[in-house]
């Protein structure tokens, strides 16, 4: 749904049909294969019979965030993780889009 989800969907009150947070998360590693070994080794042992592994199937237990973080971390990977509320992304990015743009020095 994006950062703001769609806006011609977003609900009374822009509520965004219940969903008023966005979350972005990113992982980074060195060791790209490293972890894709480290991931398909997890869904073998835990989750056998799934191709991928996915939360909304009941994946994401909190054993298997957990392995995940620490094979993370064995590999010296970080972890971005960004949460925002929707109706104050949708308010900054109508200010820095609409009025501080004109007024910029720039201009």
């Amino acid at each position: 749904s994006g950062t703001t989800g769609d806006l011609s969907k977003a609900g009374a009150g822009l509520d965004f049909k219940q969903q008023p947070v966005f979350a972005l998360a990113a992982v980074g590693v060195d060791d790209e294969q490293g972890l894709a070994d480290r991931l398909a080794q997890i869904r073998r042992c835990r989750f056998s019979q799934a191709a991928e592994l996915k939360s909304s199937k009941g994946h994401a237990t909190s054993a298997v965030v957990s392995e995940l973080l620490d094979a993370i971390d064995a590999l010296g990977g970080g972890i971005l993780l960004e949460v925002m509320d929707k109706r104050f992304t949708l308010g900054a990015t109508m200010i820095n889009t609409l009025v501080m743009r004109p007024l910029s020095p720039d201009d």
